[in-house]
């Protein structure tokens, strides 16, 4: 199994928002030459949640 792992760093500005941050994570995938597989998000802080919507 091959794993890559990469790092989208963002930053709000806000206290409150919602941001969408695809474009990021497609490049990192775009940049793996990875054809299929699972995408990992993990956020490290507390305050923040993730929220998966397909547009």
């Amino acid at each position: 199994m091959k794993v890559i792992w990469g790092e989208v760093e963002i930053y709000s500005g806000k206290y409150l928002g919602v941001m969408d941050f695809t474009e990021k994570v497609r490049s990192l995938v775009v940049k793996s030459k990875v054809k299929e597989g699972v995408v990992n998000i993990f956020n490290p802080h507390v305050t923040c949640a993730i929220c998966v919507n397909e547009n």
